[in-house]
């Protein structure tokens, strides 16, 4: 009898198990694009001592500075974020902030490195609507004042571990943050 008991209990175990690795493994259902504008649910805090931008402006790139009237969603946003300092470990701290708390964006791609040293942060976005999202997260996550924001064709080469690849197709925002993220 008690054999019969550890029996059930043990396939009750590898069962759930099979149920719980299966869910595990499944791919979340993520939209082509950011979704329309909306005001994010949580407010995050402030973690230095840099004010706020008030304005949407794009920085460098000559885009139209004018404020927006509400901040992009960028939960499931799927970045990747590569460090342009010599600051080590710099790519996992901005990876972390970005894929947690208030903003949970989707990691596309491990954090690297970029193939060049930035003083100024810069954001490459994939499409069109993706740009709106990486304003945001130069404004709001990184609390930069400049940042260059450009289509993501324009972005440097980067690296992981050390080995040359490419930005995987599946980013929609690629971060590469440089040496005023650290001032």
């Amino acid at each position: 009898m008690a054999n019969q008991s550890r029996f059930l209990i043990v396939a009750a175990l590898i069962v759930g198990g099979i149920l719980l690795l299966g869910n595990a493994f499944e791919s979340p259902q993520v939209a082509a694009s950011i979704p329309s504008p909306t005001p994010s649910p949580v407010k995050e805090k402030k973690d230095k001592d840099k004010a706020e931008q008030p304005s949407g402006d794009t920085g460098q790139t000559g885009g139209t500075g004018t404020a927006q009237d509400t901040d992009p969603d960028i939960t499931g946003l799927r970045v990747a974020v590569f460090n342009a300092t010599s600051e080590d470990g710099l790519a996992g701290e901005v990876d972390v902030k970005l894929t947690s708390g208030p903003w949970n964006s989707e990691q596309a791609m491990q954090p690297g490195d970029s193939d060049e040293s930035l003083d100024v942060s810069a954001l490459y976005y994939d499409e069109e609507a993706d740009q709106a999202a990486a304003e945001y997260i130069a404004r709001r996550v990184l609390k930069v004042d400049d940042a260059v924001i450009e289509p993501i064709a324009k972005a440097p080469g980067v690296s992981i571990g050390g080995v040359p690849t490419d930005i995987s197709k599946d980013v929609q925002v690629a971060v590469f943050v440089g040496a005023d993220y650290l001032s």
